[in-house]
């Protein structure tokens, strides 16, 4: 499986610290993640997905750095599952979020204004969202059999009846806008699949995200318990003892706020596995349907892991290699070589681990998978762990104690705002 879009399919807001250095927020916590590993879960060795993400953190369509169709330029053409957000950074939503949720000076008349801003982007987007899709037909090998799931974008952002007063915004218009954009999207994944080989299946999350929206800065009540969406300042909400209420942590990081939390992506992962598997309901075998989905011709093994490359000192890291693959009876081990010194310190049946790492440097790890023919494969992958797990190394790190992924410095005296007193934090913008 290939995962393909922005923030909503990188992970943005599922982690405290611990995302890729380069910017991607990509994490092991992302709906395709948690979907690859539920499958892995269901089909056992009778199948083994795996999946490549290649999403990032504000992505667009066409323009910018690490667009989505140079992500779909550079997918596997082999691919059997292609899934995707989009167009949410192309209608610049985030100034919406921020002039509408975010700001301490909150004025309607801003707000209202950067809701009908994106309104005008929406035609725009949706000739951009063909061109993408035009570049996922060709870049595939089989894109008649290749199945392509859209999830739309976005959940609601806000609750239904947090109408300023006197007002429209910002529950009604953005909601409104939302909605304009979900029926677009619909109707051009309709118009699209009338006329083409790649079919596309277009999944909204407006129904599934109804009733768990946070509550905006602005708010003067309690924050909504089960909401799947981070609020300001907060960052990776989990549903305590299984009773639906949220516990956040708490961020600084902007980027983390207004993105699906980690509950939030296991209702994406659920909502794509049923569209994913739905016409095998109308087909003679469950495991057929699934085996043509996730073949992978010409491999023979492949050892994979799906986890965090940069962990904070002490926290606990977890490594999921279960999308590991052989063509030959099934996987009977996996060991494990965290510190890179090549002697294989866990040695397990399964393939799950979670262990706390106290020692800081980047160490180039290896996992050796063996299968019931003897046969192995190893990869090696990084694990870097520092003192505040944001993947900047101690050594260059402005702000050592506190994770700050951006490094800013406002006032540019060598200390990361988030451990300088002397700066004064302005509203997140």
């Amino acid at each position: 499986m290939t995962v393909l879009g922005d923030s909503y399919s990188a992970g943005n807001g599922t982690l405290v610290d611990g995302y890729p250095a380069d910017g991607s927020y990509r994490s092991p916590k992302n709906y395709g993640s948690v979907l690859t590993r539920r499958l892995n879960r269901e089909f056992g060795d009778d199948t083994t997905f795996q999946t490549d993400v290649r999403a990032w953190s504000g992505a667009q369509i066409t323009t910018g750095d690490h667009t989505i169709v140079s992500q779909a330029d550079g997918m596997d053409p082999h691919t059997h599952v292609v899934l995707m957000t989009a167009g949410g950074n192309d209608l610049d939503f985030t100034t919406v979020v921020e002039n509408c949720f975010i700001e301490r000076v909150w004025s309607a008349a801003k707000c209202g204004g950067s809701v009908d801003a994106s309104r005008k982007k929406i035609d725009a987007t949706m000739t951009k969202t063909t061109t993408l899709l035009s570049h996922i037909q060709n870049r595939l090998a089989d894109p008649a059999h290749t199945r392509v799931i859209l999830i739309g974008l976005s959940p609601y952002l806000i609750p239904a009846d947090d109408d300023a007063p006197l007002t429209d915004v910002p529950s009604t218009r953005v909601r409104a806008a939302e909605d304009e954009f979900r029926t677009r999207q619909a109707a051009t994944i309709k118009a699209w699949n009338t006329s083409h080989a790649l079919k596309v299946t277009y999944t909204p999350t407006t129904s599934l995200f109804n009733t768990h929206e946070p509550e905006p800065l602005v708010h003067n009540g309690d924050q909504n318990p089960q909401r799947w969406i981070n609020a300001v300042f907060e960052t990776a909400g989990y549903s305590y003892n299984g009773n639906g209420v949220i516990l956040s942590e708490p961020s600084q990081d902007e980027k983390n706020w207004y993105h699906p939390n980690v509950v939030g992506h296991e209702q994406i992962a659920g909502l794509v596995h049923d569209a994913l598997l739905s016409r095998t309901a109308r087909s003679a075998s469950l495991s057929e349907s699934v085996a043509q989905v996730a073949s992978a011709p010409g491999v023979r093994m492949r050892a994979a892991v799906i986890g965090q490359s940069q962990v904070r000192r002490g926290n606990p890291l977890s490594l999921d290699a279960s999308s590991s693959y052989t063509a030959f009876g099934h996987i009977r081990r996996w060991q494990w070589d965290l510190d890179g010194d090549r002697h294989y310190e866990i040695d397990t049946t399964t393939p799950e681990i979670t262990r706390t790492l106290t020692r800081i440097g980047t160490y180039q790890a290896h996992l050796r998978i063996t299968d019931t023919t003897g046969t192995t494969d190893t990869l090696t992958f990084p694990i870097q762990v520092t003192r505040d797990g944001d993947g900047v190394p101690d050594t260059q790190d402005n702000c050592p104690t506190i994770a700050n992924q951006d490094q800013t410095d406002t006032d540019h005296d060598g200390i990361g705002d988030a451990c300088d007193p002397h700066t004064t934090t302005k509203t997140p913008r």
